[in-house]
């Protein structure tokens, strides 16, 4: 087959979403090949068409194996099987985010918008067709002015997973602002949280050579301003009174059933 990768190695492809039809949104999609080339495998990620918008659509994943046969003493490519999965939970479409392939029973890594993270293994794999929720707490989201940005993760225990949290990333490029601050906070579950808190610190500007970056790291051991509980809702307004400079803040939030984790947010205050 053409552009063949190595056994166990794959690439990513941006594809139009309707390349599989009218039935599918379809985001981006992997291959990879197998059988020294004589057989591949197609991932489409993205979602049911019409089914709900970035946090409700049905998310799926359609995997197309081709084959290289003979016919008529000549090799050709046909389609040996097309197959939909859709993912345990409705919370918005999937896109490929990377692969773990060292062979067909490592698990691609499919994500959503809001940062719910699943687990899809192969249909010829160890885990034929299933989906595994990886234990890792959607993102919140920030928006000024118009324009979003999605949190940074720092330390949490969420399901069965804990990480430290020594640093915190948040993205390299801020959020531009004035003071007062007006700032729409969206958090990713529709339940409400248990808890909730906001936390300021002032910091440096970043350096010049973190501009290609997509996110920096922060040490919490730098706040400045000791946390404020803000009203257990998933939306809500903040206002801000803050001097000119640069600031990341970090919320805490816990949800009963889920777990505790903390975000991070990067602001530029201009005069």
């Amino acid at each position: 087959m053409p552009a063949s990768t190595p056994s166990g190695v794959g690439a990513l492809l941006a594809v139009p979403p309707d390349v599989l039809g009218e039935q599918y949104e379809i985001q981006n999609a992997y291959y990879f090949d197998a059988l020294a080339g004589r057989k591949r495998f197609e991932i489409y990620a993205g979602s049911l068409a019409g089914s709900g918008d970035e946090e409700t659509a049905q998310g799926v994943v359609v995997v197309r194996v081709l084959q290289v046969t003979a016919l008529d003493g000549a090799p050709t490519v046909k389609i040996a099987e097309t197959t939909a999965y859709s993912t345990p939970l409705q919370v918005g479409p999937v896109r490929v985010a990377r692969s773990m392939f060292q062979g067909e029973d490592d698990p691609l890594l499919v994500e959503t918008p809001l940062g719910y993270e699943f687990l899809f293994f192969l249909p010829s794999g160890v885990r034929p067709g299933q989906f595994l929720i990886n234990p890792v707490p959607p993102r919140a989201t920030l928006e000024i002015g118009g324009l979003k940005q999605r949190a940074g993760l720092g330390g949490f225990c969420w399901l069965s997973s804990c990480r430290d949290g020594g640093g915190i990333p948040a993205s390299s490029i801020p959020l531009v602002t004035q003071s007062p601050v007006l700032a729409h906070l969206r958090l990713p579950l529709v339940e409400a949280p248990s808890s909730l808190s906001l936390a300021i610190m002032e910091v440096l500007p970043p350096a010049a050579s973190s501009e290609n970056r997509d996110s920096l790291v922060w040490s919490t051991q730098d706040l400045s301003w000791q946390p404020d509980r803000l009203s257990l809702q998933r939306e809500q307004e903040l206002s801000l009174f803050l001097e000119p400079g640069f600031y990341v803040l970090v919320i805490d939030a816990a949800w009963e059933g889920y777990g505790d984790t903390n975000y991070a947010f990067f602001l530029e205050v201009r005069e």
